[in-house]
């Protein structure tokens, strides 16, 4: 493993330009981070994120890992995209996009890969990729962990238990106190969620859309047939099912498509070691067992990191890029959302049922339920929509 990974980043690291790499406290980045460091004297740049004001913040874990590093490191302070004009930003990157794109990370980390590239820096290495080849994501772990569990109670049964905790909003469950510590209201609407799945496809469909029902949501909507729901392979679980299908779709059209374009309208380019085709074959030769293990994803990586990083270092809750857009979409973005959103203007344009929309905005304004992902959707379409006139 570790000689192809090495090999792997040997090829990322030719060029005649400045190297550069994301580097945050995660697992994918330190190994490519720590084999970078310890196996070649080229000079290179660490980038990472900085945001003291969010949940998300993870400069103490990058400053353990780059301690005794002897390279530069760009620290990006993000809560800089909040001094900017946000919306101005949104807009100059769905150009870079050439379509709606739906992901509020994506904005962010585009806004890092700038400020990358104005530092004279044009070639980024990338931890993209290790999440769906070494099952990174929480979707995997839970469904290895309690879909088998839930699907032994009756259809029936759990669609009245998916009801009952529903009808009763996050902010409510979040104030009876009678819930578990530490699980949140929101994190029970998602187990109601996850409770109504009526079977295995359905649960791919339910971790991956926002919408449960995205045709019902758009006028005359008719899903194209896809590799999601039509798909041509049958892997051995349903994790690696997810897995593989993460690997076909999200992955490429999804995850690389903005990742490529937000850094090529930038005249960034950018090189993604773990996904060179040995790294990937071997992964998928690998049994689940190594990738998945004690309810945690990427088993094989944190083991491979250990050798160079203290294990503390890496045993934590997995972060992101944040912005608040929940609260942003009842402050400061409410009235350009409205705008959007407006009732008379979903109608004309024609492309929505503005009913639907409209409820979910006014649940969300009122604070009885964070639907941000859903609105987000629908305003980057509504946003790019605006940008073609």
């Amino acid at each position: 493993m570790i000689y192809l990974v090495n090999k792997s980043i040997k090829n990322c690291l030719i060029s005649d330009q400045k190297i550069s790499m994301m580097l945050s406290g995660g697992v994918d980045s330190n190994i490519i981070f720590q084999v970078m460091k310890n196996n070649y004297k080229l000079p290179f740049t660490a980038c990472s994120v900085l945001d003291a004001n969010s949940n998300y913040d993870e400069s103490k874990n990058v400053n353990l890992a780059i301690k005794e590093f002897k390279g530069d490191h760009l620290v990006v302070d993000n809560s800089e995209i909040v001094k900017k004009n946000f919306l101005d930003e949104v807009k100059k990157r769905i150009n870079f996009y050439s379509a709606p794109i739906l992901t509020i990370s994506s904005y962010v980390s585009s806004f890092l890969q700038e400020e990358i590239s104005n530092n004279g820096l044009k070639v980024n290495i990338s931890g993209v990729g290790a999440d769906e080849l070494f099952g990174g994501y929480n979707r995997y772990f839970k469904t290895h962990q309690w879909w088998d569990k839930i699907n032994v109670i009756p259809k029936s049964a759990r669609k009245l238990m998916s009801r009952g905790l529903l009808s009763i909003s996050p902010g409510v469950w979040d104030r009876t106190g009678i819930v578990l510590k530490g699980v949140s209201g929101n994190n029970i609407s998602k187990l109601a969620g996850v409770l109504s799945v009526p079977d295995d496809a359905s649960l791919y469909r339910h971790f991956t859309s926002h919408w449960d029902d995205p045709a019902a949501v758009v006028i005359d909507g008719q899903e194209l047939r896809t590799e999601v729901s039509h798909p041509s392979i049958a892997l051995n679980s349903r994790v690696e099912q997810m897995m593989g299908l993460d690997t076909l779709t999200y992955l490429p059209d999804d995850i690389l498509t903005k990742v490529d374009r937000a850094a090529m309208g930038v005249s960034l380019e950018t090189r993604i070691p773990l996904l060179d085709y040995r790294v990937v074959e071997f992964a998928w030769k690998l049994p689940l067992s190594m990738k998945i293990r004690n309810g945690q994803g990427k088993w094989i990586l944190r083991e491979l990191l250990y050798q160079y990083v203290p294990k503390e270092l890496i045993e934590r809750q997995k972060m992101g890029f944040g912005v608040p857009i929940d609260s942003w979409l009842r402050g400061p973005l409410r009235g350009w959302a409205e705008s959007l959103l407006d009732e008379s203007r979903l109608r004309q344009e024609g492309y929505f049922y503005p009913q639907l929309i409209r409820k979910k905005w006014e649940e969300h304004i009122s604070g009885r339920r964070n639907w941000q992902y859903h609105l987000w959707d629908v305003l980057m379409f509504q946003a790019w929509l605006e940008e073609q006139s």
